[in-house]
């Protein structure tokens, strides 16, 4: 699909730091890998535009912050909420030895908290206006 992946592996899956461009779009999530997912960095967009935190199944989660060209953030986090599944296997009968499961699919959604804009180093609480 012309996706490039450059970094770490262990036992043929991307771990520990690493950087994943998409060629679609050309956005990349850099950071840090366990077991093929990104659990901690930056999703970064063409334009600049990023947003720093925590992942899970490869999407944002949790607390983290956008921060875009102009040096305005905005911090809050994201919530994920598992969508249904028809194709998912039935529960798996062997306890002790599990089958692995895919990841579910999920919606983000962000819940915005404090905007600031950072001006010659020094950050501010409340926005200038434009």
């Amino acid at each position: 699909n012309g996706d490039v992946y450059v970094g770490q592996w262990k036992a043929g899956k991307k771990h520990g730091q690493g950087s994943y461009t998409y060629a679609k779009d050309k956005t990349k999530l850099i950071g840090d890998w366990d077991q093929g997912k990104i659990t901690v960095g930056k999703w970064v967009f063409p334009n600049g535009t990023f947003y720093a935190g925590h992942f899970r199944y490869n999407k944002p989660f949790g607390e983290g912050v956008w921060v875009f060209p102009s040096g305005r953030q905005l911090t809050g986090q994201y919530v994920q909420k598992e969508q249904p599944n028809e194709d998912d296997p039935p529960p798996d009968d062997d306890e002790e030895n599990p089958a692995p499961r895919p990841d579910p699919k999920v919606w983000c959604h962000f819940q915005c908290g404090e905007a600031t804009a950072v001006s010659g180093g020094n950050m501010l609480s409340s926005l200038p206006d434009d």
